[in-house]
């Protein structure tokens, strides 16, 4: 999805946390994967209490900081190939006047209330709305931001699979190998790692799990 988003943002009260604001400044990646295979996925975060979008990463099987788990502060997933967005696009999206709009409607329906045990964060309608809106469009300004070109699995990794002579396992150049018995967690961990030799290169990646799970069933 394109769309012209010339528009200047106007002076907000929502600001940016220093980890966010360094992240702007980068030419480099925001952030990398931690090992060979393990991928993280790049989200920013709303803190509705502090007026503050943040930047963070979130690995498989990381726990919800208490924040996060009371409500106070909102994750805005983007995609997991973001992890390799650097800052002139992620400006892009922080800096959008819509983004800015809906995350200060979003904390202006915001309340700390306790309920017992804790303080949970509370939204009105209004704000709650406002933040479903704003995860969608950072969405969608992601996918605008990082990427130039759009590829479907098959197609762009078509000259980098051989099989061996008796069909029982399948090699992609640089991405592993994949067998009959191949589990779905290393299935799930070799499609990020060529995703985001994708992305490095300026690329989206479309329907790698399930070309890979193709793959697997046909040794």
């Amino acid at each position: 999805m394109s769309t012209d988003r010339s528009r200047q943002s106007a002076p907000s009260n929502v600001t940016l946390s220093q980890s966010l604001a360094a992240a702007l400044s980068a030419r480099a990646p925001c952030y990398r994967q931690r090992s060979e295979t393990e991928v993280a996925r790049a989200c920013l975060l709303l803190d509705l209490e502090r007026r503050e979008l943040d930047l963070a990463l979130h690995y498989q099987g990381d726990g919800v900081v208490e924040r996060e788990r009371h409500g106070h502060r909102r994750p805005l997933a983007l995609p997991s190939f973001c992890a390799v967005l650097s800052g002139p696009g992620l400006r892009s999206i922080v800096e959008d006047a819509d983004v800015l709009r809906l995350a200060e409607a979003a904390c202006d329906g915001y309340e700390s209330a306790w309920d017992g045990s804790n303080n949970v964060a509370r939204l009105n309608g209004a704000g709650r709305d406002a933040l479903c809106a704003l995860a969608d469009l950072v969405e969608d300004l992601a996918e605008d931001a990082a990427w130039g070109s759009i590829w479907e699995a098959e197609e762009w990794l078509r000259a980098s699979v051989s099989r061996d002579v008796d069909g029982r396992q399948v090699t992609i150049a640089g991405g592993g190998t994949i067998r009959a018995d191949t589990a779905d967690d290393e299935l799930t961990q070799i499609g990020g790692a060529l995703a985001l030799r994708a992305a490095a290169g300026g690329g989206l990646l479309l329907g790698v799990d399930e070309y890979l799970k193709g793959l697997r069933a046909s040794l």
